[in-house]
């Protein structure tokens, strides 16, 4: 079961399919198409779903950023709401996903992780397929059982480029930008325990206070005189 993201339209599934779409709303068009490349609407594995990225597809290849008011107008352009019920449940999808869409720069790891998603299913359709068959079959057919069809080879195949791609790196840490390189220098000394500076910080402290004190004792006997 996906964990669901409570929002006044109903809950939104977040998945890396609904969530890789809602990063798509938020970014330009040439981001969105670079996020695109060797996708394909049958990646998706919801109707609703499939036909927002194949929109998504064709918008971008024209220079358009596809975000939700973008999508909603060329749905109705095509005639894909012919019905109120149809308008009406597209529009809640795409308010809700837009909604709880993650960061754009999550984009490339959440594109991995939706190619992993469509390659499952497609696996475990090809298993259910075996298991409703494999009794039955002659034994000429076995070899086909066992062999993977065209589609299941090709989105392992697109998994594989993209988890070998520089998109899934590790994340640096983000350093506040009023700090200079001397400033963090000193942050990260204090933060790995160095003492050297409290105790030289001290020490410079009782120096000052001895030559204090002299210098009032000399003034006072100088008074006293």
């Amino acid at each position: 079961m996906n964990p669901t993201h409570p929002t006044p339209s109903g809950p939104v599934t977040l998945d890396a399919e609904v969530s890789f779409l809602g990063c798509l709303m938020r970014c330009d068009a040439p981001t969105a198409l670079r996020l695109l490349a060797g996708m394909e609407p049958d990646d998706a594995t919801t109707p609703i779903a499939g036909e927002v990225l194949a929109m998504a597809i064709r918008l971008t290849a024209q220079g358009i950023a596809p975000d939700p008011a973008v999508l909603l107008a060329e749905a109705r352009r095509t005639g894909r709401l012919d019905t109120v019920h149809k308008y009406q449940l597209l529009t809640d999808w795409l308010i809700d996903t837009y909604r709880a869409a993650p960061d754009p720069v999550t984009g490339p790891y959440l594109k991995t992780a939706m190619l992993e998603a469509a390659y499952r299913h497609a696996l475990r359709e090809h298993a259910h397929c075996i298991l409703a068959r494999i009794e039955h079959a002659g034994v000429s057919e076995l070899d086909e059982l066992a062999t993977l069809d065209d589609r299941t080879i090709d989105l392992e195949h697109r998994h594989r480029q993209s988890l070998d791609a520089d998109s899934i790196r590790p994340i640096a840490p983000t350093v506040p930008s009023r700090c200079g390189r001397g400033e963090l220098s000193g942050i990260t000394e204090r933060l790995s325990g160095d003492d050297s500076a409290p105790e030289a910080t001290n020490g410079d402290t009782t120096g000052r206070r001895a030559q204090r004190h002299s210098a009032r004792a000399e003034r006072q006997r100088g008074e006293a005189a």
